[in-house]
């Protein structure tokens, strides 16, 4: 059972490996890949903005896009005059908005028990407690990062926390962290993307690594 247990993370780092080995020299050098990012933000950026933080405010869904990052590319980008950075918060933070108010109707209306029945339940109820003791501070502390929002906007759902209250602590949270946040990249976010896209594969590999060995610390604490 624990050499099976380790045989799985290590063969995935393994088909990673040769995935990074084979494929590296098809992708353009990180100078190309930064042209490429920059020319589809002139173009699409707002576009991409809005439906990238709007799919991250989802329940679940914020789970598997990388809405973050597109947020954060685009508050970098605004320094270089590619997108307006108080477009680039406006439009961010409404995307996120709408994303906990879907979220909010879901729990309010009753479809969280089917998101309650794959395996989440344990993340809602921590979320109503907390909703439950302290609100309007779980809603701001919670709102540091969107897929903790989206737990926070699904329960208030559920706890049939007024919707105007919601709505307001949901945009005033969002609003403020979409500034502090969206300020760090403005100010950090060129020098930081351009690291990034050059060890792009070593990043990753990096975040591999830490998931693995978390991994295997959570099973080694099972047993």
């Amino acid at each position: 059972m624990r050499f099976s247990s380790l045989l799985n993370p290590f063969l995935f780092l393994v088909i990673y490996i040769g995935f990074i080995i084979f494929f590296k020299s098809k992708f353009p050098d990180s100078q190309s890949f930064i042209d490429i990012v920059k020319n589809l933000y002139s173009t699409h950026g707002y576009v991409l903005i809005f439906f990238g933080a709007l799919f991250e405010g989802l329940f679940f869904i914020g789970f598997y896009v990388p809405g973050s990052a597109i947020l954060i590319l685009g508050a970098a980008f605004s320094r270089m005059g590619i997108v307006s950075y108080p477009l680039v918060l406006l439009i961010g933070t409404l995307g996120l908005v709408l994303g906990y108010v879907a979220n909010y109707l879901l729990g309010r209306y009753g479809w969280y028990k089917v998101l309650s029945g794959v395996g989440f339940k344990k993340g809602i109820e921590s979320a109503k407690h907390k909703l439950v003791q302290h609100q309007a501070k779980t809603i701001f502390l919670g709102y540091f990062f969107p897929n903790s929002a989206s737990f926070l906007s699904l329960a208030a759902g559920v706890l049939h926390v007024p919707f105007r209250r919601f709505l307001l602590l949901s945009i005033l949270a969002q609003s403020i962290w979409s500034f502090i946040w969206g300020t760090i990249a403005y100010w950090f976010g060129i020098p930081f993307v351009e690291f990034a896209f050059k060890y792009f594969f070593i990043i990753l590999l990096f975040i591999l690594g830490i998931w693995i060995a978390k991994r295997l610390i959570k099973r080694k604490n099972q047993v």
